[in-house]
């Protein structure tokens, strides 16, 4: 059911790989059985090719960015590679395929090969019979991330993702070290351990049980990878979607800096648990995939496992996160999450920053770095220290509370959505809370006016294109909360923030 074609020239390689659809022995389901594919990268910028009597239309081109955007949001080297997809006529038979990538490249003796070396290129192909026509009965439907997969479709979404998976390194023979020279080293097959039909990937390390020994570019259909998106068949009806074994395996075999959710474990059982403790890179705090580990720069923390929340100290500097979720803790033990650093130990930002804030905590470390702050959720996010981020401050959902003494004083936009608000907790006037914007995106002038009028307790000078500052130094009273953002509309008002 896989079909592989390779050809093997000197300093030169082209791989072709085939989508099919077909029935399973054993069982009546339609399945699609996704072939490998080969690589590229991070930034991907699709060219839609019109053919076999298709068009490239709002939804399909919509489909495809999605996939593409799963990969990009989740590895973060800076890197560039082109793909063309375009539409065949592959017929309809229960052994025709589905989808075909082909990757080529020619390359000079000693080229470390990567999916973004430049001469490798990627060609995707959709075959439009089975959109029109379907294959047993079953059609490849291009459906957004907000639809549903029905069971008598192909999920498009997913074929592009898995391929995708092939494209940036879950493949052999492809990206090497050294191509042509003596001391070539494939990439991904040099961590496959072959063991009469079976292989594992990085044995003794991950673990990760593959197809079989003939197959090593897929992900075992059974064990702790079943249902993983790199398995070898995709039942019609299912959506799948990356997994932390996939990127953990691209990051062993080409050392990718990949995101990853790591979840606080401050007693260091494995599976995660609640209360303080110490965040470094060494601490093994943390658990991933089942297993005690220590941070891994660029992740995303899950902090809040239904226990009795704590104080999470920076303890080493060098602490990088691409966002953090808050999820709720025991009913039973109030209370929410502290983080804190101190001067030299700060949480470097990188990429969005977001918080996604299912249960309200606080961050009183410094936040720094190029990378910006996105508020998602429906809890608060109290900010206590000064943060010199240069990256943008999204408050996209819930509600962003400055207290005492904060301070956001380097971001480059400021942008704050209905139904989502900025607070400022003051305790005295001219207490020193400020949010310093540059030139860009801030909220426009009508609704800066509606926040003043509607809280007259907070100042904003400069305008959206300018740049400017947000302080409550005219605060009056104590212990109230002043508004500077805008819920519910644009009208200034704030339910549950104080007036």
């Amino acid at each position: 059911m896989l079909a592989l074609k390779c050809v093997d020239l000197h300093n030169a390689g082209r791989r072709q790989h085939r989508w099919y659809g077909g029935l399973l022995a054993g069982g009546s389901s339609l399945f699609l059985i996704l072939a490998s594919g080969k690589a590229f990268g991070l930034a991907i910028i699709p060219t839609f090719v019109n053919g076999a009597g298709q068009t490239w239309n709002t939804t399909e081109e919509t489909v495809v960015d999605e996939a593409i955007a799963s990969w990009t949001g989740r590895i973060l080297d800076n890197q560039t590679v082109n793909v063309s997809l375009d539409f065949t006529n592959a017929g309809t038979s229960s052994n025709t395929y589905l989808g075909e990538a082909v990757t080529s490249y020619s390359e000079f003796d000693g080229t470390d090969i990567y999916p973004w070396t430049p001469g490798v290129t990627q060609v995707i192909h959709i075959n439009a019979d089975a959109m029109t026509s379907g294959i047993s009965g079953d059609t490849l439907a291009f459906i957004d991330q907000s639809g549903t997969v029905a069971n008598n479709q192909f999920d498009a979404l997913s074929i592009l993702r898995h391929e995708m998976g092939h494209m940036l390194g879950f493949v052999d023979g492809i990206y090497y070290d050294n191509f042509g020279l003596t001391t070539q080293v494939d990439k991904y097959a040099s961590h496959v351990t072959v063991s009469g039909s079976a292989a594992t990937f990085d044995l003794g390390g991950l673990n990760v049980p593959l197809d079989s020994s003939s197959d090593i570019d897929h992900t075992s259909a059974s064990g702790i990878t079943a249902g993983d998106l790199m398995n070898p068949a995709l039942p019609n009806g299912t959506r799948r979607d990356i997994s932390q074994i996939d990127l953990n395996v691209l990051h062993l075999a080409y050392g990718y800096q990949i995101t990853q959710s790591l979840i606080w474990d401050a007693g260091q059982t494995g599976i995660g648990s609640d209360g303080s403790g110490n965040w470094t890179t060494a601490a093994t705090n943390w658990s991933l995939a089942g297993a005690s580990s220590a941070w891994i720069n660029a992740s995303t923390a899950v902090i809040g496992n239904g226990g009795t929340a704590g104080v999470i100290t920076i303890a080493s500097t060098g602490i990088t996160v691409s966002g953090i979720t808050f999820n709720p803790v025991s009913a039973t033990s109030p209370g929410q999450y502290t983080i804190v650093g101190s001067s030299t130990n700060n949480l470097t930002l990188t990429g969005s920053g977001t918080m996604t804030m299912n249960a309200d905590a606080t961050i009183s470390a410094s936040m720094v770095g190029t990378g910006g702050l996105t508020i998602a959720g429906a809890h608060n996010l109290t900010v206590s220290g000064v943060s010199t981020y240069t990256g943008p401050t999204s408050v996209n959902s819930g509600i962003l509370t400055l207290v005492t003494g904060a301070a956001i004083t380097g971001t480059t936009a400021l942008t704050i959505a209905p139904g989502s608000a900025v607070a400022m907790n003051s305790t005295g006037a001219s207490d020193g809370i400020t949010i310093n914007y540059t030139a860009g995106n801030s909220p426009n002038a009508t609704i800066r006016n509606d926040i003043i009028a509607g809280y007259n307790g907070g100042t904003w000078t400069g305008t959206s294109t300018t740049g400017g500052v947000i302080n409550s130094s005219v605060a009056a009273g104590n212990n109230t909360k002043y508004a500077v953002g805008y819920a519910d509309g644009a009208d200034g008002v704030a339910t549950g923030l104080g007036s």
